[in-house]
């Protein structure tokens, strides 16, 4: 049997999340998610953040090219 810490499956749900509700519900559960995370590299972030929007949302984030977690959230 296979055993995964809970490091590994907090970084696995992150990295897996997708926006299947409003742009806010989003941001909570992301939110949510890296909570227990707070090692986790600034790009692992932002790229987990854009990858789990909606793909027109997706398009309009990654053409303004934010540096930061922070700024993904702005612009979206």
């Amino acid at each position: 049997m296979v055993s995964f810490r809970q490091d590994e499956v907090d970084r696995y749900r992150l990295i897996h999340i997708q926006q299947d509700r409003t742009y806010n519900d989003y941001v909570k559960k992301f939110l949510n998610y890296s909570a227990p995370l707070p090692r986790m590299e600034e790009s692992v972030l932002r790229d987990a953040f854009v990858t789990g929007l909606e793909l027109a949302l997706q398009a309009e984030v990654i053409s303004r090219h934010p540096q930061t977690l922070e700024e993904c959230m702005k612009k979206a």
